[in-house]
């Protein structure tokens, strides 16, 4: 027991010790505080300071309160902007014994370090000083280098201002952060200090107003946002719904209905058009109208830049989730757009070029068609929070996919028997008839040809339920997140 007893109490004073000290903010350390003004009526669910040391390092304090059992990371993000991406993160882990560890945010993806020199320098330029979980309550001490040891987009320099990102959540690895919450009334919603904060002030002379963080710290205002986080969340929720629509389930109905209906329905053909050109006529120009409108609102929910690949960008910035769905809804898109003004150049039936005005309409339609699947596929990938379940919905999208191939399989295979007894026919009439002097070519349609149309109206029938059905459930799931 005499044994036991010093341990306790050392651990009773560290945990005592292990605090986030309000009262030196302005005077010996700047301090952000989150949400915006609880440090006047003393309710901050999160506090986080910073002083330079004599030594070249930074000190930062993380504290977060009201923190879920499950939540085992504090993060910190140094950002040239007030949006996740492209920006240096330090977290403190809380798993087996307390880490500090360094990460980057290539777009809307978190990737821990992967070169070797890169993790050697880790432990010469971010050093944790203590961590501690009371109660519901975590804080960690780190110092950061000010200049790195390492040129390396992972350590930034910290002579400079940055924006302030924090976040909480849960991970199953130290060195890595899983995606925090996206929905802004959770208390894991991730805060943004709103201004440039100058990290490498020297805090020498005492300052009165140490509640107005602006005099405090003396920093870069920001420019007031556009927009709110769900304002933004919800346009980019109703670009992907729009998504869905425009591609799951138009365009698959279209290019289904062009490539097997065009046998149904001869004679019947209002404004001078067969039925199937109607519906794929229409499913098209409907599609290619949503899809100009999710551009827009993904553009604006960005301000009008580009998230995608691009020639100034690290390798691993291009091929970030967010920027090949960037790439890949991009080219769908193009394409897309591009039938309709590709069907103008379009040629009559007996046309000599015909052959070749088919073949390049298919072929972009399809590029863009699986381009699109694909973009939507890493949209359920790695956009998880933007989905209820992001693991159903990317079942749901592996078995579009497949229910897709193996229809076409099945429309096309019917198609071949047909072709086959057509063939069949024919040349048994024409024998015939060359038996008897005569020289005629014969292609009959009968019994065998409405046989044919049933099989195909029927697999029709299953393309477009399976189309609304499936993504009506990706809609829900990702309406509802």
């Amino acid at each position: 027991m005499k044994t036991i007893l010093p341990f306790l109490l050392f651990a009773l004073l560290s945990a005592s010790k292990a605090d986030l000290d309000t009262s030196t903010c302005g005077k010996s350390k700047g301090c952000w505080f989150a949400p915006v003004g609880c440090e006047k009526t003393d309710s901050c669910d999160n506090v986080i300071s910073f002083a330079r040391k004599p030594d070249g390092f930074v000190e930062f304090e993380m504290k977060s309160s009201k923190v879920g059992s499950k939540i085992n990371y504090l993060s910190l993000g140094f950002s040239e902007d007030n949006e996740m991406g492209s920006e240096a993160v330090t977290h403190c882990a809380f798993l087996d014994k307390p880490e500090v560890h360094v990460t980057y945010n290539f777009g809307k993806s978190n990737s821990p370090l992967g070169e070797v020199n890169e993790q050697q320098a880790e432990s010469s330029n971010v050093e944790l000083v203590e961590a501690t979980r009371s109660g519901d309550s975590l804080y960690c001490r780190f110092k950061q280098r000010i200049a790195p040891t390492i040129e390396s987009q992972y350590f930034p320099r910290l002579n400079t201002s940055y924006v302030l990102l924090f976040a909480r959540g849960k991970t199953r690895s130290p060195k890595a952060l899983a995606p925090h919450s996206f929905d802004t009334r959770n208390a894991d919603f991730p805060s943004v200090s709103g201004l440039k904060l100058n990290l490498d002030e020297e805090f020498d002379t005492p300052k009165t107003e140490v509640n107005d963080v602006k005099q405090m710290m003396n920093d870069e205002p920001m420019a007031e946002p556009s927009m709110s986080p769900q304002t933004r969340r919800n346009l980019v929720v109703a670009h992907g719904i729009m998504m869905i629509i425009a591609w799951m389930v138009c365009v698959a109905i279209a290019v289904f209905s062009a490539r097997y209906l065009r046998h149904h329905w001869p004679q019947k053909t209002p404004l001078g058009l067969k039925i199937w050109f109607h519906l794929h006529r229409t499913l098209n120009v409907f599609a290619v109208i949503v899809m100009i409108l999710s551009l827009l609102l993904i553009f604006i929910a960005k301000d009008w830049t580009w998230k995608g690949p691009w020639f100034t960008h690290s390798w691993d910035e291009n091929f970030s989730g967010g920027a090949l769905h960037s790439f890949f809804g991009a080219v769908a898109l193009i394409l897309g757009i591009s039938q309709p003004f590709n069907s103008l150049l379009r040629c009559g039936p007996d046309h000599r070029t015909r052959p070749i005005f088919n073949w390049s309409h298919r072929t972009i339609g399809l590029i863009a068609f699986v381009n699109a699947l694909i973009a939507i596929f890493i949209s359920t990938l790695k956009f998880t929070s933007l989905w209820t379940d992001s693991g159903w919905a990317l079942a749901l999208v592996i078995f579009y996919g497949v229910c897709g191939i193996l229809l076409v399989a099945a429309s096309e295979y019917a198609n071949c028997l047909e072709r086959r007894q057509v063939s069949s026919i024919s040349m048994e009439m024409k024998s015939n008839q060359q038996r008897r002097g005569e020289q005629v070519n014969v292609i009959t349609r009968g019994r065998t040809s409405d046989k044919h149309k049933h099989i195909l109206t029927a697999l029709l029938a299953i393309v477009a339920g399976l189309a609304i059905a499936i993504a009506t459930i990706l809609i829900v799931l990702c309406a509802a997140s």
